[in-house]
Parts: structure tokens; C-alpha cells; sequence
């Protein structure tokens, strides 16, 4: 979980600086599932880390060389599984 975060923290800034626009899934934001994920309802918090974590995959198989995403250990970019 705390890679996870660490992913969608560098798209997050990239994002604040211009760099691309914020991704979107299910028609939230970026910002807006990070938000929903403070909320008090668990089944709420639940569904946004179920859908940060879909953004996240989606990212990286669209392009793995990021720079953000080279120490990751998700399948997609590692065989040190």
C-alpha cells in the first residue's frame, strides 16, 4: 500500500505542475478518489483503494519506463516476484 501511495503521490505532483492532465477513472479524479480515501465510511475508503490501485496498474502498463515507476515491484515492471 505505501508503494501505492508513493506511485500515485509522483502522478499526483506531475499533475500539479502542468505536466499531464489528472487522470480520471469511473469519472473521478485522481484528487477525487485520494479524497474519498479520508473518508469516514469504510465501504467508501474501500472503493477508492480498490480504484487508486486500477489507476495505478493502468499507468504503469501504459508506460513502465516513468521514472517514477522503475523501483516498483508490481508484476508489470519486476520478475522479482
Amino acid at each position: 500500500m505505501q508503494r501505492l501511495g508513493s506511485l500515485l503521490a509522483a502522478v499526483f505532483v506531475g499533475v500539479c505542475l502542468g505536466a499531464e492532465p489528472e487522470p480520471t477513472y469511473e469519472g473521478k479524479t485522481l484528487g477525487q478518489w485520494s479524497a474519498q480515501a479520508k473518508d469516514q465510511d469504510p465501504q467508501l475508503r474501500e472503493q477508492s483503494a480498490r480504484a487508486l490501485g486500477r489507476m495505478a496498474e493502468a499507468l504503469i502498463q501504459e508506460d513502465p519506463s516513468k521514472p517514477e515507476f522503475r523501483n516498483s515491484k508490481s508484476p508489470a515492471n519486476s520478475n522479482d516476484q
